[in-house]
């Protein structure tokens, strides 16, 4: 079974593939890391072929436009019982905190834009809890966890058999 940390930069763990469109900082060999897009993986795995993809802070780097396809193919290549383990800033948590004067502008933006001292970090679209949990609903997943840490949302979802839809908790 594959298991897949995308958008992995210096966080490279063991028992996964990492994938990031930025190189290693070291060299390693190709069945731990691999440099190319992770919008679309077909250059890594056939669809229904992966048993967990791991997300952490990537999807929001994907411009808005192509941000559905990019999660549509990442849910292709799920397993069936296959799992997927998505964290991103949800653009609404960020709006009420900064509206109770609970986030100070600084945290707000590098939150919402990604660390201001790097180009290759910039975040090109707003995502939410809500937007998730339906996306990933319809793609025929259930939601076994989502939460909140501050500003940062988690979900984790799994893929149902094929035909069946998934359902929020």
């Amino acid at each position: 079974m594959t298991k897949l940390n995308l958008g992995c930069g210096n966080d490279v763990r063991p028992d996964y593939l990492n994938l990031d469109v930025i190189p290693a900082k070291q060299p390693l060999p190709p069945e731990v890391f691999r440099q190319g897009d992770v919008g679309q993986l077909d250059w890594v795995c056939q669809d229904g072929s992966v048993e967990e993809i791991l997300a952490l802070n990537v999807l929001q780097c994907f411009p808005t436009p192509v941000v559905e396809q990019v999660l549509a193919n990442w849910l292709r290549k799920l397993r069936p019982g296959g799992v997927i383990k998505i964290a991103f800033t949800d653009f609404y948590t960020i709006g009420n905190l900064l509206a109770n004067d609970t986030l100070p502008r600084e945290q707000a933006i590098t939150l919402l834009f990604g660390p201001q001292d790097s180009l290759a970090n910039v975040f090109k679209t707003g995502l939410d809890l809500k937007w998730m949990t339906k996306r990933l609903t319809s793609g025929g997943l259930v939601i076994e966890t989502k939460t909140h840490e501050g500003a940062i949302a988690y979900v984790e979802a799994r893929k149902m058999e094929d035909g069946h839809v998934g359902h929020a908790v």
